[in-house]
Formats: C-alpha cells, structure tokens, sequence
C-alpha cells in the first residue's frame, strides 16, 4: 500500500519537474534569442545614426522598446518622457524622421530583414524542439515584426503584385474570371430550342403564343418576339450549369414548370382571369406585380412586365430563388441569402439587376434612402456603393423580411452574397446548407464555417470591399 502510494506520488512529481523544466528550455530559449536581437539592434540603431537614417533607427529602436519595456536608454531616444506617476509618456508629435538616400539605407533596410530572420529561425528552432508552437512565434513577431510575412499568411493574406491582399480579394479575381468563362462557354453549347405545340393546358388561356419552345426540361413561351422566348430558354439552362459549377449541385425546374412571358397588361390580365389555379384575391394581388410563380400541380412562372430586359431578369430572379430552395433547402424566409444570391447570379448570367424584393423596390423612402435608390437604379458599380456605407450589422440583416428591405439592406444583401460567391467560393456550399438546417443564424454560419465571428467578418468584408474594385482594374488592365 505504501509502496503503491509513493509511487503515485514519485509520477507526479516527476510529471510536474518535466513540465516545468520544458517550460525553463522554451523560456531559456526565448531569452536566448530576445537577448541576440537585442544586441544586433543596438548596434544596428548606432550605425543608421552615424549614417544618418534616423527613420531606420527609430525602427529598430521600437523593436528594441518591444522587447525591453524598461530600455531607459531607447525610449529617451525615441522622444518619450516620464510622466508624473513614473510612466513614459510617448512623445506629442511623433513624426516619422527622414532617412539619407543612397545604398546605406538599401543596406540598412536588407540588415533589419536579415536580423528578424535570425531571430525567426531561433524562434522555429525551439518549435522544432516542441518547446514552442507555430502560434507563438506568430504571436511574437505581431509585436516585434508586424509586417512580416508569417504575421500576413496568419491573418489570412496572400502576397500578390508586391502587395499584402486578402485572400478573398485574390479569389474573387480568379472566381469572376472563371464565372465571365463558365457563363461564355454554357452560352455556345447550350441546347437549341425546339418548337412544340401547345398543349391542351397552355391552349385553354386564350392567348396567342407566338411560339412554344423547349430544351432539355426547359419549356417556354409568351406572346412576345420569338428570339426573346429562344434567350429566355437558353438563360435558364445557363443558371443551371453556373448553379452547378459554383456550388456542386444538380437542380432542375420542377417537372411540367412552363414559363410564360407576356407583351402587356391586356395579355396580363386574361392571362390571370383564365389561369385554372387562381383564385379571385391571388388574380387582384398579382395584377399589382410585374410577375410572379404560380404553384400547382405544376409551376408556372408568369412575367408581363412592359420592358423585354425586366422579363428575362425576373424570370431568372425567380429561378434562382427555386433552384437556391432545392439545391439546398434555403427557405425564402431567409431573405438577405435568397435576395442577394438571386440578385448576384442574375447579374452572373445577364449583366442586370433589375428585380429587387419588394420593400426596397416599392416602400416609401426619404432623404438618403431615397437617394441611395436613385443612385443603385442608375450605378452599375454596386459595390463600389457598398465601400462608402456604414459598417455591415449581420443581426440586423438576417432580421428583415421581405417586406421591410430598405435599398440599403438591398445593396448590403447584394455585396455580402458577392462576397460569398466569389471571395468565400470554396465554404459557400457548406455556409448555405449550414443556414438551411433548421434555425440557425447568420452569425452562427460565420462562426462556425468561416472561422470568424461577426465583428472579424465585418472588418475584411469592409476591406474586401476596398481591395476587390482596385484589382479587378489591374488584372483587367493585363
């Protein structure tokens, strides 16, 4: 019994003493490598004084700072003084000091690199002894090396044309590039239409169809020009296959789906009065609208807008919201999701965005509402508009409804889907079947698929916002 407990106890105390001994080598360690720089800054700090780089000496006398906040010697020298309960006060006007020209500073600046290089492999040596870990060399050098490579890769950065950028604003370049190609090439090979005749359904509403058309289980047809029925067909198998292409999933038009574009009120209106499926009340409702879905035994989507344009971005507004329901539950409840995502891969595959929800198309605004209306209904740059907004608020987006959307939450809504698809394209799939799973929120999504909570996303979805129009300009100018 004794035995046994001595032993207990001897593993204990050996487990502590080993412990604490790895500890003492990564300390040690540190202190080595802390203790090296250090030297090689003072030295380097007197020589960029005698060649007269002073802006390279204060450099290197804040690095110095850093590592030892008692250094009486550098922070007098770097303008603080001590206040009256013994505390250095940084100095009132800290103005960045000029440095000479010539090779002494080319030489100055690759000794500084070399030093933090020296002291980074010091520091990865103690990782390689598994007294350190990658996250504590990281967390070191955002104090004495802000601007270092591994500091950039950690906070989720890529180095491209000599400059640090997010990597969602590197892949939004290489996403839009592949979407502009994807949407090209679905435009040359999709299937021609095919003429057909009316069924007994389509021939009962009394209108006079300038054409039926259908192709690979799209079927569509109006009383509009025949070449707007065949781009009407074609678009939609084009939103299929981008669909496909950005997200991994199949979908399709619901079995018997028809589209029925109509020339005018008057085809509007007996179109409505014949429709088997309507009641009077849905009939009065949709007369208001430009188009809308129509669910029966089979769907129809009905658009009468007077504008040729507005029909085809409708009716593909309206796809998209189908194909966003059935490629990944997203319930039209989620309406920031189902808005955004129609109103991006509309403009993937038309170049409009013409059909907004129904709040911030028709409710009453005023004063900068009003006039942000004004400018998305006229801007082809809308997300140029975002980058001047105020910061994005995700609990107050994910709670609108349809009906309360403001042309803000409609621009926000835009940017924050453009930012999905293209900046976060490979988590996409898995964010949005994360939001299709019963009621989990937005910030929850963030969180837990794009690793950030919702003031991190705010802050590189700002900076996105500011990265992605100046680079689209310089790969476009390639």
């Amino acid at each position: 019994m004794k035995a046994r407990w001595f032993t207990r106890v001897a593993c204990v105390v050996c487990a502590s003493w080993g412990v604490s001994a790895e500890a003492q080598d990564a300390q040690s360690g540190k202190a080595d490598a802390v203790r090296q720089l250090a030297t090689a800054l003072e030295r380097h700090a007197e020589r960029c004084r005698a060649d007269k780089l002073y802006g390279e000496r204060k450099r290197a006398l804040e690095v110095l700072v850093v590592l030892r906040p008692d250094d009486t010697s550098s922070l007098r020298a770097l303008g603080y003084t001590k206040g009256s309960q013994g505390r250095w006060m940084p100095p009132k006007n800290d103005r960045q000091p000029r440095d000479a020209d010539g090779r002494a500073l080319d030489e100055a600046r690759a000794r500084f690199d070399e030093m933090i290089g020296n002291y980074v492999d010091a520091l990865d040596s103690l990782v390689a002894s598994r007294l350190l870990s990658d996250e504590d060399v990281v967390a070191d050098l955002r104090r004495v090396a802000p601007d270092h490579a591994r500091v950039h890769v950690a906070d989720g950065e890529v180095l491209w044309s000599g400059e640090w950028v997010l990597d969602e604003t590197l892949a939004s370049l290489r996403r839009r590039a592949e979407i502009v190609e994807w949407t090209r090439k679905s435009f040359e090979t999709a299937p021609e239409p095919s003429s057909v005749t009316p069924n007994a359904r389509e021939t009962a509403l009394g209108l006079a169809w300038t054409d039926v058309l259908e192709s690979d289980g799209v079927r569509v047809l109006g009383t509009v020009e025949r070449r707007e029925l065949f781009r009407m067909a074609r678009s939609v198998l084009v939103t299929r296959e981008l669909f496909r292409r950005l997200f991994g999933r199949e979908v399709a038009l619901r079995p018997g789906t028809t589209i029925f574009l109509l020339d005018g009120a008057a085809d509007r209106d007996r179109f409505l009065r014949t429709h088997p499926v309507l009641t009077d009340r849905q009939r009065t409702d949709m007369a208001r609208l430009t188009g809308a879905w129509i669910q029966g035994d089979s769907d129809d989507v009905a658009y009468w807008h007077v504008d040729g344009e507005h029909r085809l971005d409708g009716v593909i507004h309206l796809v998209c919201h189908a194909f966003l329901r059935q490629g990944f539950g997203l319930p039209m409840e989620r309406a920031w999701e189902q808005e955004g995502l129609a109103l991006v891969l509309t403009e993937c595959v038309l170049g409009t965005r013409l059909t907004w929800c129904s709040g911030a198309a028709t409710v009453t605004c005023a004063g900068e509402q009003a006039a942000l209306r004004e400018r998305l209904l006229e801007s082809a740059d809308w997300l140029a508009e975002a980058a001047r907004r105020s910061p994005l608020a995700l609990d107050v987006l994910s709670a609108r409804r349809w009906g309360e959307f403001t042309p803000e939450d409609q621009l926000c809504a835009y940017a924050l889907a453009d930012y999905l698809v293209e900046g976060q394209c490979a988590r996409a799939p898995r964010f949005l079947q994360y939001l299709a799973g019963g009621q989990r929120s937005t910030v929850a999504a963030v969180e837990a698929i794009l690793g950030r909570t919702s003031a991190e996303l705010d802050q590189r979805f700002q900076r996105w916002l500011r990265e992605r129009p100046t680079r689209e300009l310089e790969a476009a100018s390639r």
